[in-house]
């Protein structure tokens, strides 16, 4: 790293803070025949940087890519040297469509990042909200079977000169009747959006189904 200054003591305690080597300012033109990338800052009031001397400076490069940045204002390196052979030049402009390129990315990134956590919380939110009428669905089930078992246990006793296989279908049968009754009333439950207001929706579809009496086997017609 090479810093140049007008003032070699200035270029130098500067320099030091990267570990590089302080400069005149002419010395430092004179350096950018080996130089790749150039950033210019001055406060001059004119271009310190011309198209000719940048002609000259690239012959004795042999034409090697430079980059030069100029972030002066105004500006120090004359804008036509741009027009030189494996010269790139970038100003304030430049860098400020560059800076406006990634604030337009960036916004764009944010807006999909709220769109992505908007999604996860309603997620969450659902997944949270659902868990007020979890014991409604578990009593529901557990009653349901209950129920499921006491009738299969009557109803087989009856017939117990059916095989095992066949008691097996019989109660594999009434697994299923029992799983698509309460199938659409689960997911029906599983949607309410906020159960903290419904909570005497769920507690009608608790005294419904007798869910909160201390005997399950009361009101069950058995």
């Amino acid at each position: 790293i090479v810093v140049a200054n007008r003032t070699v003591e200035r270029a130098t305690e500067l320099a030091a803070r990267f570990k590089g080597t302080g400069v005149h300012i002419d010395e430092g033109l004179k350096r950018m025949k080996d130089t790749d990338i150039v950033i210019s800052s001055t406060g001059a009031p004119h271009q310190i940087l011309h198209r000719d001397e940048m002609v000259a400076i690239m012959h004795a490069r042999r034409n090697k890519p430079i980059f030069l940045i100029d972030i002066a204002v105004p500006r120090d390196i004359d804008p036509r040297v741009r027009s030189v052979y494996n010269v790139f030049l970038y100003d304030i402009d430049d860098l400020q469509i560059v800076v406006d390129e990634n604030a337009e990315r960036r916004n764009q990134e944010a807006v999909e990042a709220e769109r992505i956590v908007e999604v996860e919380v309603k997620k969450f939110f659902g997944w949270y909200q659902s868990l007020a009428v979890m014991p409604t669905i578990t009593d529901l089930r557990r009653q349901a079977d209950e129920i499921r078992v006491s009738e299969l246990q009557k109803t087989l006793a009856r017939l117990d000169h059916l095989s095992d296989t066949d008691q097996q279908t019989i109660e594999q049968m009434s697994r299923l009747i029992i799983n698509k009754l309460l199938h659409l009333p689960t997911i029906r439950l599983k949607d309410v959006l906020n159960p903290t207001q419904d909570i005497q929706h769920l507690n009608s579809i608790r005294h419904l189904f007798g869910l909160d009496e201390k005997s399950k086997g009361e009101g069950r017609g058995e």
